[in-house]
């Protein structure tokens, strides 16, 4: 069991730290705002995808083979949100100008964790961990809740790690031309990620 919980460990790590559309708006909230104005997020997208780890280790996943169409709805209407995000983080103003009136505003507790059910990068990692990670009682309880801590703790190192390196490119890029230039590539690559993920729908 020990080594079970090394090899998802390993796991986690990996896909949490691997670019997608959480990762890059944790980049772009560093860069933007700074660490300690991005915690909020953080914490509620990891919680929300460990939620979704356990509800899917515990069954929800059959409910979706059941029902394709389901994941399939919920992954557009993610992925819409998300190219509409991206869209207004490419007109949004530099940081010398950004203000209250910001056109990239700050993603909400809810909106953090609410975009982890609408992000088909989560589901697709939900449904591999109850797949692979399976205990001897697939279905136990205590099993998928240790597998759910732990990815919340890697999940939040990792995210941590993205909005240091998006404040890093702050103090480096700090001219109003270069803000430009950093917000416009992040919307590309958030962009580049959703367009990614509709070709697997």
């Amino acid at each position: 069991m020990t080594t079970l919980y090394l090899n998802f460990l390993l796991f986690a790590v990996v896909i949490s730290i691997t670019p997608g559309p959480t990762n890059l708006i944790a980049l772009t909230l560093g860069h933007r705002y700074g660490i300690n104005s991005a915690f909020a997020f953080i914490i509620s997208a990891a919680s929300a995808a460990s939620l979704i780890l356990l509800l899917t280790a515990q069954g929800i996943a059959t409910v979706f083979i059941t029902y394709p169409l389901l994941q399939q709805t919920m992954a557009w209407i993610g992925c819409t949100w998300l190219i509409w995000l991206s869209w207004k983080l490419y007109w949004t103003p530099a940081i010398a100008t950004a203000d209250k009136s910001d056109a990239f505003t700050r993603p909400s507790w809810i909106q953090g964790a609410g975009l982890q059910f609408i992000n088909p990068k989560t589901w697709f990692m939900a449904m591999t961990v109850s797949s692979l990670f399976n205990s001897a009682d697939s279905h136990s309880f205590n099993h998928n809740l240790t597998l759910a801590i732990i990815f919340f703790f890697v999940a939040c190192n990792t995210l941590v790690c993205w909005t240091l390196l998006g404040q890093l490119t702050r103090k480096i890029l700090s001219s109003p031309t270069q803000s430009n230039i950093i917000n416009k590539i992040l919307a590309i690559l958030l962009l580049l990620s959703v367009l990614s993920a509709m070709f697997t729908l």
